[in-house]
């Protein structure tokens, strides 16, 4: 009786582990558009693909603009749909489209909201991130570029390549005695030359997984490892890649500036010895 009711448990947690995982990864973000309004959405990267649920539901990209989606409604009350975008950056967007005749709101910028989820070749998933985890922490560090400012120095210690994904391995110390609690770490490409009032010199890139050994607070004298996966990516020789560190309740701001031949110089994780 006991062994049979372990077995039953165990079945439970199971069930409850896939539906929950697949809840996380299949769970579409909701919008609503309407007959007379336009909704917009405004995604990091380049539109490559629309596919529609429903002909009720009109998609145009902006001919100017290839990062923005408009969306309307073909006829009024059209029932429940969905709407898939794919991005030059190997992103999948997952929508539930709806017909309001007021919507809530009608201009998304999909960096900050969106679920989106990695369309990739390969299948990679947690499990996938945190083997490669594994690997980069296990291999010899070697300090390929810092940057130092506010008794704060973040390093590159390693880029990295596998299945369609880049991994970024970086060291952060904090020397001061005060503790550095980080808001976000956010990536840019950036032309090296700016141009004032032109907001197409700067591309935000958004990592799919992260890793932070300490969790989000640099403690003084005790160094933090850093690792964040993208999707594979390459940046022209007139732009840089801006990796800006950011303190939560604070000022103390950090940046570092790689070249694309940094980014070219991946080392294939594979070829990594534990």
């Amino acid at each position: 009786m006991r062994i049979l009711t372990i077995k039953l448990s165990c079945l439970l947690l199971i069930s409850f582990w896939v539906c929950n995982g697949l809840w996380a990864q299949e769970q579409p973000f909701p919008l609503e558009v309407t007959w007379d309004k336009t909704t917009v959405l405004v995604f990091p990267g380049e539109v490559l693909s629309i596919d529609r649920g429903s002909r009720s539901l009109l998609a145009q990209k902006d001919e100017v603009a290839g990062n923005v989606l408009k969306l309307k409604g073909g006829v009024r009350y059209f029932p429940i749909t969905n709407l898939h975008v794919i991005t030059d950056q190997g992103i999948l967007y997952q929508f539930e489209v709806r017909y309001a005749e007021r919507p809530i709101k009608t201009t998304y910028h999909m960096l900050e909201t969106a679920r989106a989820n990695l369309l990739l070749n390969n299948e990679h998933n947690k499990v996938s991130f945190h083997y490669a985890v594994h690997q980069i922490i296990g291999n010899k560090i070697k300090v390929e570029k810092r940057v130092n400012k506010y008794q704060m120095r973040m390093s590159l210690l390693g880029i990295y390549q596998q299945e369609g994904m880049i991994y970024f391995h970086l060291g952060l110390e904090n020397k001061a005695p005060l503790p550095f609690e980080i808001k976000e770490l956010k990536a840019t490409i950036k032309d090296k030359r700016q141009v004032k009032r032109t907001s197409s010199q700067t591309t935000p890139l958004e990592h799919t997984y992260s890793y932070y050994e300490n969790g989000k607070q640099v403690i003084s004298q005790k160094p933090q490892v850093v690792i964040l996966a993208f999707p594979q990516f390459t940046i022209a020789d007139k732009k840089q890649l801006h990796l800006q560190l950011n303190e939560k309740h604070g000022d103390r701001t950090l940046i570092l500036k790689l070249k694309g031949k940094h980014v070219l110089k991946a080392k294939r994780l594979a070829d990594v010895q534990l």
